[in-house]
Order: C-alpha cells, then sequence, then structure tokens
C-alpha cells in the first residue's frame, strides 16, 4: 500500500493544481468552507483518486464529510486500500 504521507501530497498537488483558490492550501484546509470544492472539481477529483489509486468511489464516499479536507480524503482513500488489501 501507499504510504499516506504521498497520497496526501498527491491529493494536494491535484487539488491546489485544479482549484480556483490563491489563499494558502495545506492538508488541513476546508476544501467546502473555503469554496475550493465545486462539483466539477468533485467530479476530476474522484475520477483522479479512481485512476490512481484503483479505488472505487461510492455515492456515499462523496459527501462534506469525507471530502471536506485533503487529509479526510487521503483517510478515505487510505481506508479503502486497506479493505482492498485484506480482500485480496
Amino acid at each position: 500500500m501507499k504510504n499516506p504521507l504521498v497520497i496526501e501530497q498527491e491529493l494536494l498537488e491535484f487539488v491546489s493544481q485544479n482549484a480556483d483558490y490563491t489563499g494558502e492550501m495545506d492538508k488541513t484546509v476546508d476544501l467546502i468552507d473555503e469554496s475550493i470544492l465545486d462539483s466539477l472539481l468533485v467530479t476530476d477529483l474522484a475520477l483522479f483518486i479512481e485512476s490512481s489509486y484503483g479505488v472505487t468511489l461510492g455515492v456515499g464516499d462523496i459527501s462534506p464529510g469525507k471530502m471536506r479536507s485533503v487529509e479526510r480524503i487521503a483517510q478515505l482513500v487510505c481506508t479503502k486500500l486497506e479493505k482492498a488489501a485484506k480482500a485480496a
């Protein structure tokens, strides 16, 4: 499994490069309160996650609680990777 810190960094880079946001960005920035995530970026981010990490995001995964920060998104990805590794 990929290192969680690497996953956080990759997700942070993706959001930073694709968001229309000029403020300071780190893994704990509230992506919703700061209006960083819009519907298009959520879709792009979900596709990035699925293609980069080989996990499938369900409707319940794309929720404010799980997508609030890069840190939380990375935790979601790591949980899915761990479940997939146990199932294999």
